[in-house]
């Protein structure tokens, strides 16, 4: 078989695993360290419940945030690190790799051939598809900030216990409360981690049809007629 033919098939191939050659996006949320206040650090605690979740929401809520932003930037076609940008630059190249092959095929018997396949080598149909069908990732959410934050722990000092008279009257006085977010975080994280990974994939199966109804199928037929016309050239 022609060289340079087994060459274009294997660009070929290479241009068919392109979405399944996407990176798996992952980013990281930047937690930091005020995750956490323990009733029993009085610098850190505070006199009511209330102002122990007021400032607990006011720790997670950044985070929160910082998960959306990032989760959008995944599913936005503008966005540079997204997943429609990284396969308009895989594909691409992928697409460039092919059209370079076609090179050492071209004589004069195979130029029509060749020029048919090489319309058929170019992004503009895939990408439009599928910037067309960006609307159904949005799908891919978090949910609300108050159910993360309704895997807050809340810890309460009370001086009181196990003291009796006055003892006990200041030490219900002096009563401090705390939190920690970890198991806050932990949830925002599984279900950030899920909505990026479900996003990926069903990103990838639209590309994969994509790329087989507007290159792919076109070019099947093709490709057996350039390979004869290759080989009445080099019988």
């Amino acid at each position: 078989m022609n060289q340079y033919f087994v060459r274009l098939q294997a660009c070929i191939r290479k241009l068919e695993a392109c979405p399944t050659s996407l990176s798996r996006p992952h980013p990281t949320l930047d937690v930091g360290f005020h995750w956490m206040r323990s009733p029993c650090v009085w610098e850190e605690s505070f006199s009511t419940h209330s102002a122990a979740a007021r400032d607990a929401e006011q720790a997670f809520l950044p985070l929160y945030h910082q998960a959306e932003e990032a989760l959008r930037r995944c599913r936005d076609t503008s966005s540079p690190d997204g997943l429609y940008s990284e396969l308009c630059r895989t594909l691409n190249l992928r697409l460039r790799e092919a059209q370079e092959a076609l090179i050492p095929m071209r004589t004069q018997r195979t130029a029509p051939v060749l020029n048919r396949i090489s319309l058929l080598l170019t992004p503009d149909k895939v990408m439009d598809e599928l910037e067309t069908a960006a609307s159904q990732y949005d799908s891919f959410v978090l949910n609300c900030a108050s159910h993360y934050l309704g895997h807050t722990e809340y810890a309460t000092y009370d001086a009181s216990e196990g003291e009796t008279g006055i003892t006990w009257l200041l030490g219900k006085l002096l009563i401090r409360h705390g939190y920690d977010l970890s198991p806050s975080i932990s949830a925002l994280e599984e279900d950030f981690d899920r909505a990026v990974t479900d996003c990926r994939q069903a990103f990838c199966i639209q590309a994969e049809r994509a790329i087989r109804h507007h290159i792919l199928v076109p070019l099947n037929p093709l490709l057996p007629i350039l390979h004869q016309q290759l080989d009445v050239r080099n019988p």
